[in-house]
């Protein structure tokens, strides 16, 4: 009831709002905005011009008055290319055709009335501005020429947003997302970036991340917004995607195509040549079609997308010779089937719907195998998603616009185990038996609504565009998850080559879980916020924003656990209380220095709420008394192995004794908030040239309140906020608590230079940044057990990169050939030097001889081909490191794509493609992956590589894609 009445409270504010308070702006993450100014020869205004944008392959039409100072806005367009008309009595009418609108984007278009005695049209050839004249964010479109022929390996539509600086590979976190690869922005890691398809949420609520898959030849087109993004965003202290997909016109159109490879156009992989093997089979299959048009003309059309991914594949198991009859390609074949499709209705002259349907349906055998895991370790990954979107558009006047959305998403993964005899061993050297992350099963099910509400108000200093609205995102999460089913032992040293002393012997630490763990939980999101884009000047936009966000569920779970009823009895304070005062103010600035729309100065300060997701508060949820899961750590066991894999029923069966002292209790903090960050930016742009233009940016965010764990009921706790120090619960074994400890700060400075002219399109960037953080994910335990001093886990982000650099183009060449290609390079990221203890102390950092205290949290470096010392100030010691820089290019690949264009006649034609990918077979090792490097110390194989990039061997494919 709370819930609801909140949500009443934040519509009814919503709605009040905007009724004082007027908005045009663009309707999200679907749509784009036109706006300009309108003056006479003399740079006079005209004002009471009607301006008029008509969509030229749709027929939508949509008109307003220009304002008192000349300017005019029109928001929530669907993007593509528009005739944009300004019309008046005693003035030539103005034709601007090819005024293209881009996704979340506003696009400039100008007018210069000229006196006409008789009626007069003049035409002129629109333009798509390089340079964005009223936004103080820090982003860049992801156009549809660049999405339609850009070599992508693999064909993730999201990899083309690595072309924006700022963006990074995200490390790999979580393994039902094996096969999607995910993107980071400042000190995060990724979990904490907010992606939109149609306007409708893609999000993994349960780890964070991009959820869902679409055909690159179903998207239009997308925006990525790395800081600074306006109040209708939340839920993200990261960055944003905003993606559109096709949709059908007036005109029946499509593309049929197919890409194939197979092991001949391949080179062999790092590990291949180091063990002198042959290259195993490898064949990918990836085709598909779409097709669009008219249901009737100018009034409803269709759209329809489908896509199939075949690939059998092989991974390389290296164990440095140790283990020779482990070693070799073992196969990983995958599957995926994408589905799009897609309504778009004119309902009346001033009422649209939009209406889409998405579905991924995939398949990976023998997970998780590869570099130093062994193929016993394998598992079978399924994930099936369902996704549906409405949106309905209603023109309530010339200067009055309301969206309302509404999205529905189904989510389902399973993880099987395919090896359930021997259990899971981890070594110095490599790792198998049963995947300790098997069984689990995530269901999760989205209802998202949204309402917007914008109109224009002239007066008050000039003319505000206002944006108000409301969102609510209701989640249930369930399944079941029983990580170390069947165990793991870990062991710190070496026992030799043979797989039966470590079956036998026993291990340093065992880690297992005794109990069911089904879960059954719902959460609900509420936003509502206000956005005033003020123009008091034809060259001063000033955009001002208010959001205020909340979360009910990870606050309300009134679970009896041990832990809650221990510290309760010792008085202390365990009711969660709801996080009520998320408020987060956006102000900034966009200046146009000379009024040609040529150069402009930007800047901006906002404060960004993240979501907590499911997975931060679920292992409180199996303590329950009444249903306890019990995850167990013991050093030593007092079994083998192999004793525990005859008898685990019985083990198992045993350590559900809720008083047994080996287990971990999880313990959310009654304090429990959203995390929060303060963004800062400042730059500007410039148009030197028709074609050519630069944008320099420096951000800056302070990351507030971020997720961290810590162990409190240890003899080594001192006194906290949240327990009594030493062991105050002989009963049980450490609590781990789940809280808001860590914090973070990240720098940059991102170049962009981009041409875009008819035959030519280019974007290359460059990014300077420096990550720091308290934690590397929120599953990482300090090293300090003590509590006295976690703040000496400060240092690097695993995902920081010092330099980077991008680089994509399309050229169309003569006698109908085209090149595309892209370039993507980046300095390595850090690695940690542990000290290789198990169970609680697997985070415990080694020791550096050098002055007999741990290494610092991520005191190496990846570089080209070993890792490299760092000083103390986080730069790399190049006496260490003879690379130089900081370790030299841990990271490139080019890949290009020739093709050729065989014209049928009309809008009919038949492209000729083949692709090649890292073109100068530079060698990635896995450094998304914290595993990729042996990070034992000391150790004679510390700083060894164990894997590289799955597919970023060189590799070629051929391919065809008819057109009508």
């Amino acid at each position: 009831m709370r819930v609801l009445r909140w949500l009443s409270a934040t519509a009814a504010l919503a709605a009040l709002g905007s009724l004082a308070f007027p908005v045009p702006a663009l309707a999200q993450a679907t749509s784009g905005t036109i706006d300009g100014r309108v003056v006479d020869e003399s740079q006079a205004v005209v004002p009471g011009v009607t301006i008029t944008a008509r969509n030229e392959a749709t027929g939508l039409t949509r008109s307003v008055t220009v304002s008192q100072i000349g300017t005019y806005r029109i928001p929530s367009l669907p993007t593509g290319s528009y005739e944009v008309t300004a019309a008046v009595n005693g003035f030539a009418t103005q034709v601007r055709k090819g005024v293209q609108v881009q996704v979340a984007t506003t696009t400039t278009a100008d007018f210069t009335m000229k006196v006409a005695s008789v009626a007069e049209t003049v035409q002129v050839q629109g333009e798509t501005p390089l340079v964005a004249t009223t936004t103080s964010d820090v982003g860049q479109v992801i156009t549809t020429r660049m999405v339609e022929n850009i070599p992508l390996n693999g064909r993730k539509f999201q990899d083309l947003s690595l072309l924006v600086p700022g963006t990074r590979p995200a490390n790999y976190y979580d393994p039902t997302k094996t096969e999607v690869g995910g993107i980071s922005y400042g000190a995060g890691g990724g979990r904490n970036v907010i992606i939109s398809v149609d306007g409708a949420d893609d999000n993994d609520g349960v780890v964070r991340g991009i959820l869902q898959q679409f055909s690159a030849d179903a998207i239009e087109e997308y925006k990525v917004t790395t800081q600074h993004y306006s109040a209708e965003y939340g839920r993200s202290t990261g960055g944003l995607v905003d993606v559109v997909t096709k949709s059908g016109t007036n005109d029946f159109h499509g593309t049929f195509f197919g890409f194939g490879r197979n092991e001949n156009l391949n080179s062999k992989t790092f590990f291949q040549e180091k063990q002198d093997i042959a290259k195993p089979p490898f064949k990918q299959y990836q085709y598909g079609g779409t097709v669009g048009g008219p249901i009737q003309k100018d009034k409803a059309f269709f759209f329809v997308s489908y896509e199939r991914n075949q690939r059998d594949d092989y991974q390389t198991v290296d164990t440095n010779g140790l283990l020779p009859s482990q070693e070799g390609n073992f196969p990983q074949p995958f599957t995926n089937n994408l589905l799009t499709a897609k309504l778009n209705a004119e309902l009346g002259s001033n009422n649209s719907l939009v209406a889409r349907y998405a579905l991924e349906d995939n398949k990976r055998t023998h997970d998780f195998i590869g570099g130093n895991t062994l193929a016993s370790a394998g598992a079978l990954n399924t994930n099936k998603i369902h996704s549906g979107v409405v949106k309905d558009t209603t023109v309530l006047s010339n200067n009055k616009l309301n969206e309302f959305v509404v999205t529905y998403q189904h989510f389902e993964n399973n993880i099987t185990a395919e090896n359930n005899t021997e259990p899971g061993i981890t070594t110095p050297d490599f790792v198998f038996g049963a995947n300790l992350n098997t069984p689990q099963q995530t269901i999760q099910q989205r209802i998202q609504l949204r309402d917007d509400f914008s109109f224009r108000k002239e007066g008050w200093g000039g003319v505000h565009d206002f944006k108000v609205g409301a969102e609510m995102l209701r989640s249930h999460y369930g399944g079941y998850f029983t990580p170390t089913l069947y165990g793991e032992f870990i062991f710190n040293h070496s026992l030799g080559s043979d797989l039966n002393t470590y079956l036998n012997s026993i291990a340093d630490t065992f880690t297992g879980s005794a109990g069911t763990n089904s879960f059954d939980d719902n959460w609900t999101y509420v936003a509502g916020y206000v956005q005033d884009d003020w123009k008091p000047n034809r060259k001063l936009t000033i955009n001002l924003g208010l959001r205020y966000e909340i979360q009910y569920g990870p606050y309300e779970n009134r679970f009896v656990t041990p832990a809650n009823q221990t510290l309760s009895a010792l008085g202390y304070d365990t009711q969660k209380k709801n996080d009520l005062n998320n408020i987060g103010p956006r102000v900034g600035f966009a200046y146009d220095v000379r009024g040609d729309g040529k150069a402009v100065i930007r800047g901006g300060y906002g404060r960004y709420y993240d979501e907590i997701f499911q997975n931060i508060t679920l292992y409180e949820y199996w303590s329950q008394i009444s249903s306890p899961t019990n995850f167990i750590s013991l050093s030593p066991p007092p079994f083998t192995p192999a004793q525990y894999a005859a008898n685990r029923d019985a083990f198992r069966e045993s350590l559900l004794d809720p008083t047994f002292k080996g287990q971990q209790i999880r313990y959310t903090a009654p304090d429990l908030k959203q995390p929060s960050a303060d963004q800062f930016n400042a730059g500007f742009s410039i148009q030197p040239a028709n074609h050519l233009a630069f944008d320099v940016d420096y951000v800056h965010t302070t990351g507030h309140d971020e997720i961290a764990r810590w162990r409190i009921n240890t003899a080594q706790n001192v006194s906290t906020r949240l327990s009594p120090a030493g062991i105050f619960d002989p009963l049980h074994g450490p609590y781990i608590v789940e809280g808001n400890r860590g914090h973070s700060q990240y720098d940059g400075v991102y170049l962009t230079a981009k041409w875009r002219a008819p035959k030519q399109t280019l974007i290359a960037t460059y990014a300077w940044s420096r990550a720091y953080n308290l934690a590397d994910d929120f599953n990482t335990l300090p090293s300090d057990i003590t509590n006295a001093n976690w703040e000496q886990d400060w240092g690097p982000t695993p995902n920081d990169i010092t330099h980077r650099f991008t680089a994509a183009a399309v050229f169309d060449l003569p006698a109908h050939f085209q090149f595309a290609t892209s370039l993507q390079g980046n300095t390595g990221k850090p690695v940690n030097a542990l000290a290789g203890l198990g169970g609680l102390s697997a985070q415990v950092r080694a020791i550096d001889p050098a002055t007999n205290e741990m290494f610092p949290r991520n005191a190496f470096r990846a570089g080209p081909e070993s890792i490299c010392a760092l000083n103390p100030d986080g730069t790399v010691d190049k006496a260490a490191c003879p690379q130089g820089g900081t370790g030299g290019l841990a990271f490139l690949s080019w890949d290009a794509r020739l093709s050729y264009l065989l014209k049928l006649g009309g809008a009919r034609n038949l492209e000729f493609l083949f692709e090649v990918f890292n073109l100068t077979n530079h060698v990635n090792f896995n450094t998304t992956n914290p595993g990729g490097y042996i990070n034992r110390y000391p150790s004679a194989s510390f700083g060894t590589p164990t894997d590289i990039v799955s597919n970023t061997n060189r590799q070629a494919e051929f391919g065809v894609r008819f057109r009508f």
